[in-house]
């Protein structure tokens, strides 16, 4: 098996983890996720027992091995790379097989008896370093094998506030070693596109959720396909960024609070439109497209002043093209 991680500029990780309730959820995201622009698709297998010592018993949202085949079978098919991350030596074990690059938790890096079993499989290593300082860090190297080693800079709160990427650029002269970016943030495009461009990162993780419409554990730090294809194309060089456009989390500002043309009262038909009189330019209360911009009010060939309403226009209405002539 053969990683992209050194050849992508960045290597891309949609971040599965627990945005899933059963295995179609997984298989049929991944022909999006490909199309997203993401490198790699990451779930998580962990039991009760690697991560509490026990007692042994199911866990929501713990990865049933037995589905690895068909993921990692779709997967190929689409030419993505799958990854899963094992949280105990017996589950490296058991994903090794499907894998051709390991991942480990912010949480795992002070467990060495993980670190030795996956240095053991040959295969590179990313590494989280969440929540660990440099001497930490430092002692989970010399359990690996550094030449096969990506540092991920990463903050674990979930969703995180307080990044600093400048500690990317810390962290890879203090260990000489090629450093990404493990962004629990919600941001869709500063945090992830400084880091490449300005701090150099090789990698980039994100959480990701084919169900938005569904809490799952994961929910409130996972971007959904529009939001995370918007990441990838502005990672990739091909968002179109010559222009000022609003964004998605502007639409309620567009649409609502951005003034318009809104009937001030009830406007009836064959009544004169006035500005001042019986409509102005004002916020609505409900998401409207149709008002137009107070810019065009007295607008010779579209605006509305001293036309005629050709329909009731109810008080707080957006007033735009098919209400007067």
């Amino acid at each position: 098996m053969v990683t992209r991680l050194f050849e992508a500029k960045p290597f891309i990780i949609c971040e599965l983890g627990s945005s899933w309730r059963m295995l179609a959820d997984i298989t049929n995201s991944v022909n999006l996720i490909k199309a997203m622009g993401a490198d790699a698709l990451k779930l998580q297998a962990f039991t009760s027992e690697a991560l509490y010592g026990g007692p042994e018993e199911p866990m929501p949202y713990s990865l049933p091995l037995e589905w690895l085949p068909s993921i990692k079978e779709k997967c190929d098919k689409a030419g993505l790379e799958l990854m899963v991350t094992a949280f105990s030596p017996e589950l490296v074990e058991a994903v090794d097989p499907f894998v051709s690059v390991h991942k480990v938790a912010s949480s795992d890096l002070s467990y060495p008896q993980l670190l030795d079993r996956l240095k053991r499989t040959g295969k590179p290593v990313i590494l989280s370093t969440g929540a660990s300082g440099a001497a930490d860090v430092r002692q989970a190297l010399e359990h690996l094998d550094r030449a096969k080693t990506v540092l991920l800079y990463c903050n674990s709160a979930y969703p995180s506030t307080h990044h600093n990427l400048f500690q990317i650029d810390t962290m890879r002269e203090t260990f000489q070693l090629p450093v990404g970016l493990s962004d629990h943030s919600l941001d869709v495009i500063y945090a992830p596109l400084a880091a490449v461009k300005f701090h150099n990162a090789v990698v980039i993780e994100k959480h990701f959720t084919p169900i938005p419409e569904v809490y799952t554990p994961d929910r409130r730090h996972s971007l959904d396909a529009t939001d995370f294809k918007i990441m990838c194309d502005h990672l990739r060089g091909k968002a179109d960024t010559s222009d000022f456009q609003p964004t998605r989390e502007e639409h309620a500002m567009m649409l609502r609070h951005n003034r318009r043309l809104v009937a001030s009262r009830t406007i009836l038909p064959g009544e004169q439109l006035v500005f001042g009189k019986n409509y102005g330019a004002f916020r609505t209360l409900e998401d409207d497209p149709h008002g137009l911009s107070p810019f065009l009010w007295n607008d010779e060939a579209v605006g509305p002043e001293c036309r005629t309403a050709t329909k009731t226009i109810s008080q707080g209405k957006g007033i735009g093209p098919g209400d007067y002539q």
